[in-house]
C-alpha cells in the first residue's frame, strides 16, 4: 500500500501483498494526484519553496528585492508557510501562481502598499519518498514531478530476488500441494463410485467437495473417470452374470444326459439280472452247462 494524507491503491503480485509494503512520505500524495485529478502544481506538505519579493523602484529605474520577505520556506505538515509580518499561511492545494499572488495582496495590505509587490514561489524541492519492504533497494529516494507510484516502486529494485532457495521452496511445497488436493479431489471421487457400485447404482451422486471444487477441470476429468469405471464394471457383471447363466445351462442339459444314461444303464443292469436268474434256474434243474450256453446263446 502506499500510504499518505488518504490511501491510495498499489496492486502487487497476489504472492507479495503481505510482504511488500511502500510508505511514503506526504509527497507520494502529489505523485498519485499527478495521475489522477490534482494538478501538477499543487503543493503539498513538507515541500520546500523559495520565495522572491521584488518591488519596482521608480527613482532608481529597477527592481529592489526585499530580502526580509524573500528566502524558502517548509511547509509546515499542515500546509502553512511561516512568513515575517504575514505569518501563516495555507498553502495546501494552491499552485504557485496562487500562493504568491495571495502572499503578494497581503502584504500590500500589511504594509499600506499602493501596488502590490511582485512575487514568485518556487518549488525547491519536495520531499523524499521511502520505498521499504521486499524490495531490492529499500530507502529515501527524491520526488520528481509527474512520478508515478510504480516508478517510485522501481526506484526500489522492484521486488527483491531471494537467492537461498526459498522461492524453489515455495514452489516445491506449492506444487506437493496441488498434487495433495488431486489426490484428495480424486480419493474422494473414487469413494463416491463405490458407494454407488455397494448400492447397485449406474450414476454416481458426488459430495459438493468434488462437484463445486474450485479447480472444474480437474473435478470435471475425475468425475467422467469414475462415472466410465462404474459403468465398465457394471457392463463387466452384467457380462460375466450372462456367461454364468450360459454355463449353468449347460451342466443342467449335461445333468439331464447323465440322469438318462443312467436309467438306461440301470434298465440294462435289470435286464441282465433276469437273464441271469433264468439261467441260475436251468442249471438248478439239472441242464448240461453247454446246453445251457446254446440256450443262453440262441443255438
Amino acid at each position: 500500500m502506499v500510504y499518505a494524507h488518504r490511501p491510495i491503491p498499489f496492486y502487487a503480485p497476489p504472492d507479495k501483498r503481505k510482504s511488500l509494503v511502500l510508505s511514503f512520505s506526504l509527497a507520494a500524495f502529489a505523485a498519485a494526484s499527478m495521475a489522477g485529478s490534482a494538478a501538477a502544481s499543487e503543493l503539498w506538505p513538507l515541500t520546500k519553496l523559495r520565495l522572491t519579493v521584488i518591488q519596482w523602484m521608480p527613482m532608481s529605474g529597477s527592481y529592489e528585492r526585499w530580502d526580509a520577505f524573500s528566502g524558502e520556506f517548509v511547509m509546515s505538515e499542515e500546509g502553512a508557510i511561516p512568513l515575517p509580518v504575514l505569518g501563516s499561511i495555507s498553502a495546501i492545494g494552491k499552485s504557485n501562481d496562487q500562493l504568491a499572488s495571495e502572499i503578494a495582496t497581503a502584504l500590500k495590505g500589511k504594509l499600506g502598499l499602493v501596488n502590490a509587490p511582485e512575487t514568485s514561489v518556487e518549488i525547491v524541492a519536495y520531499p523524499p519518498i521511502y520505498v521499504v519492504g521486499a524490495v531490492s533497494t529499500p530507502g529515501a529516494f527524491s520526488y520528481q514531478p509527474g512520478m508515478t507510484v510504480l516508478q517510485a516502486f522501481a526506484l526500489g529494485g522492484g521486488i527483491k530476488v531471494e537467492q537461498n532457495g526459498t522461492n524453489a521452496d515455495r514452489l516445491r511445497l506449492v506444487a506437493e500441494l496441488r498434487s495433495l488436493e488431486d489426490e484428495l479431489l480424486r480419493g474422494r471421487a473414487r469413494i463416491a463410485r463405490l458407494k454407488a457400485e455397494i448400492g447397485d447404482g449406474v450414476e454416481i451422486v458426488f459430495p459438493r467437495e468434488v462437484a463445486d471444487s474450485l479447480d472444474s477441470d480437474l473435478a470435471s476429468a475425475a468425475m467422467q473417470e469414475e462415472q466410465t469405471i462404474l459403468t465398465a464394471r457394471a457392463r463387466e457383471l452384467e457380462r460375466q452374470a450372462k456367461s454364468l447363466e450360459e454355463l449353468v445351462g449347460l451342466l443342467d442339459q449335461e445333468i439331464e444326459t447323465l440322469t438318462t444314461r443312467m436309467a438306461d444303464i440301470e434298465k440294462g443292469i435289470a435286464s441282465a439280472e433276469t437273464e441271469l436268474a433264468g439261467v441260475e434256474s436251468l442249471v438248478a434243474k439239472g441242464w448240461p452247462p453247454y446246453r445251457v450256453s446254446q440256450i443262453w446263446s440262441g443255438a
